[in-house]
């Protein structure tokens, strides 16, 4: 095919039009529907009869007698070797890649910061250390070989099966529902426990952690097990989970220095 006269070029833009309707819906393309989408001046049956043009030079084919036609491997050769890209959709489609690319960057960045800071608690701690993800209703945790290796799990006194199922299925739901500095003030006036709910409190007031011991724990299958909270500033929880006989001095200062971790991150 050459462009060099007018029935080329009105061949060529038949064509184009043919390629790009069926790019954008899959479906064989009729002279009627081209007509519809494409707004070319010519009747359905000019437009039948350029079609069958094309078909005749391998640029378009029918998979079946009554229906329209979709573009060849040639047909889609011709286009980008003429393909004409203007500056205006360049730069519309630059814009949108852009875009895109920077907020999977913010997001796997974001992600990234929590997998570091769920890793160096891990690493100071022999408990479990776990996160939400920005990007994902799901949680990330480390130290389950560190917590399974514990004299309360391996004498049977404590069940880790509770322990999988909190993290896998129950702890995000919780955290997502979790008002830190409010949930225990409002057990305050049961008058039970009054010497716990003042000590939490002040916990949360001072260092903004949240903390469940054992039987205080609201999660069913955890109550071996201490579970210290924290919330970033972007919304995102992490924490602690580890036997009560945990090292809570220890554990309250890595929470409080992974903090400070998270607001220099998102300075």
């Amino acid at each position: 095919m050459t462009h060099n006269n007018e029935r080329n070029q009105r061949k060529y833009k038949i064509l184009q039009s043919i390629i790009e309707i069926f790019v954008s819906t899959a479906t064989p393309v009729g002279s009627k529907f081209l007509k519809e989408e494409s707004g070319i001046e010519l009747s359905p049956a000019t437009l039948r009869n350029e079609m069958v043009k094309l078909e005749k030079e391998g640029f378009l084919m029918q998979s079946h007698i009554s229906s329209g036609r979709i573009p060849t491997d040639k047909a889609y050769r011709f286009l980008v070797d003429t393909i004409d890209i203007s500056p205006i959709q360049e730069e519309s489609f630059k814009n949108e890649f852009n875009t895109v690319a920077l907020q999977y960057f913010q997001k796997k960045q974001a992600d990234q910061n929590v997998y570091d800071i769920v890793s160096i608690l891990s690493e100071l701690t022999p408990n479990i250390a776990f996160a939400t993800i920005p990007s994902s209703k799901k949680m990330f945790f480390l130290g389950l070989s560190q917590i399974m290796m514990q004299n309360e799990f391996t004498s049977g006194t404590a069940d880790m099966r509770g322990v999988f199922k909190v993290l896998e299925e129950d702890l995000h739901a919780f955290l997502s529902s979790l008002d830190i500095k409010r949930t225990k003030k409002l057990t305050s006036d049961t008058k039970e426990n009054t010497e716990y709910i003042n000590t939490n409190a002040d916990l949360c007031e001072i260092y903004d952690i949240e903390l469940f011991i054992g039987h205080e724990n609201i999660l069913n299958g955890i109550d071996s097990c201490s579970l210290l909270v924290s919330k970033t500033k972007d919304g995102e929880y992490f924490g602690i989970l580890g036997p009560v006989r945990m090292n809570y001095s220890r554990n309250i200062i890595a929470m409080k220095e992974a903090q400070k971790l998270f607001t220099q991150i998102h300075r």
